[in-house]
C-alpha cells in the first residue's frame, strides 16, 4: 500500500484526491499503457515513463478534468 490509503491504515486520516498505483510495468508495454491513456484526455508522458522503468522511480498520469495517478514501478 502506498499513499493515503496506508496514511488511514497506520496513521492520522488523510484525504487526498489521487490514486497511487504500485506496478510492475516492462518496457515493452509502455506503448500499451500509453494507448490506454488517449493525448487529448490524459497527460502522460513516454519518455518520463521509460526513465521510471530503467531507474525505478515514478511517474504521473493526470486528467486534468479530474486530477493526478501517481505510479511507482515494483522492484524485482
Amino acid at each position: 500500500m502506498t499513499g493515503s490509503v496506508t496514511a488511514m491504515a497506520y496513521g492520522e486520516p488523510l484525504l487526498t484526491n489521487d490514486i497511487d498505483i504500485v506496478a510492475a510495468i516492462e518496457e515493452r508495454r509502455i506503448p500499451g499503457l500509453m494507448a490506454a491513456f488517449p493525448p487529448d484526455e490524459y497527460y502522460i508522458s513516454d519518455e518520463m515513463i521509460r526513465e521510471t522503468v530503467r531507474h525505478q522511480g515514478q511517474f504521473n498520469i493526470i486528467h486534468p478534468s479530474s486530477g493526478p495517478c501517481a505510479l511507482w514501478r515494483r522492484q524485482g
